[in-house]
């Protein structure tokens, strides 16, 4: 049996939940400072926001249907990275009044970056500026646009396992792209129901040090005017697990998928038809086995919503050594991808088994 190379998975990712006050307030509890925040209201509509370090305060991604917008600018959003969390202004996608949210958090570098050369000649300019985890196996890059063919470097040091890409100044036929490195370059998703991109984005797979994009589509034209922001994501033993399974269509027997550690965060896509979310599961608002499941959807403004376990319901168990799928729903019966990380490994770094809470 395989140790973690992370005793302490909550060092660099946590979950916290909070209640809006429609004014200012600061969010504690995160344990460290982040850099890359995930925000969604459980409990109304609203959008899903990214913030992070790299692009600093005032800056973030928001989701609604298809993540068709570029960056946004708000001086009452995240306002500061704080030592044990973060601090918010009255921005309502942040911060409504009464209604309740949870933040998804990752520690990368406190914000400082460094300019990495890209791998292709052709990129203009021919570099990315990058902030790393290597411990944790998590990058992100910003870099611009070209008016060719051109690669820019994650700064992962090897294939990234999960990519998620954004333009920050395009907006429509822009959304949130996702490159998973099992399914290949050539079977990109996007952050809406529909299928595989097919080649449109990616001129090959990415490599150790770059991810290789190409310029036939307005989503991601990379020429000159063009920015992005890029999130990197390796897998880690007992920390970060990235893959593809199968659901076998068995309500009480699903699919059993080995992670190596309990998951603090799931999520998972159905990717071979068409009309399939991507789903998203924490053990912060799922606190048990069996009951009510809360779920959150990426691909949809709609707030929260719980299974209770029933055939047609999204329903799965956290285990201390993965995800047992317990529903024979269409949107866990087929292809799927996912992406977890750990609330406790299965084996400590020093050989010791370790029983999950």
């Amino acid at each position: 049996m395989a140790y973690t190379t992370v005793d302490d998975p909550s060092i660099y990712f946590n979950v916290v939940t909070y209640t809006g006050n429609g004014s200012t307030q600061s969010i504690t509890g995160v344990g460290f400072q982040p850099d890359m925040i995930w925000i969604k209201s459980r409990n109304a509509t609203g959008e899903h926001v990214i913030t992070d370090s790299s692009r600093g305060t005032g800056k973030h991604f928001k989701c609604e249907s298809n993540w068709e917008f570029a960056e946004q600018s708000s001086s009452t959003g995240v306002t500061a990275f704080d030592s044990d969390g973060f601090s918010l202004g009255a921005d309502a996608s942040f911060n409504t009044n009464s209604d309740t949210y949870v933040a998804w958090c990752w520690k990368i570098n406190g914000g400082t970056t460094e300019t990495i050369a890209a791998g292709s000649t052709s990129f203009d300019p021919s570099e990315s500026t990058v902030q790393k985890n290597l411990a944790a196996n998590i990058t992100i890059s910003e870099y611009q646009g070209s008016t060719s063919f051109g690669s820019y470097s994650h700064g992962l040091g090897e294939i990234p396992a999960f990519t998620m890409i954004k333009s920050k100044t395009v907006g429509s036929n822009a959304p949130l792209t996702l490159l998973h490195n099992k399914l290949g370059f050539d079977n990109a998703l996007q952050m809406s129901t529909g299928g595989p991109y097919g080649t449109t984005f990616f001129d090959a797979a990415p490599t150790a040090s770059v991810v290789n994009c190409k310029d036939v589509d307005a989503v991601f034209r990379p020429n000159g005017t063009k920015s992005y922001a890029a999130y990197h994501f390796g897998n880690e033993q007992g920390y970060q697990r990235v893959g593809l399974t199968h659901g076998n269509n068995q309500a009480d027997d699903g699919t059993f998928i080995y992670l190596g550690f309990k998951p603090r965060w799931f999520m998972y896509r159905r990717y071979d038809t068409t009309g399939n979310g991507t789903f998203l599961i924490d053990s912060k608002r799922k606190t048990q086995n069996g009951g009510a499941q809360p779920f959150l959807r990426l691909h949809t403004q709609t707030g929260e919503s719980s299974a209770t376990g029933g055939a047609n319901d999204i329903y799965v168990d956290f285990l201390s050594n993965g995800v047992k799928m317990r529903s024979n729903d269409s949107e866990l019966n087929g292809d799927l991808i996912y992406w977890a990380i750990a609330e406790k490994p299965t084996v400590s770094s020093g050989g010791v088994p370790l029983t999950a809470q």
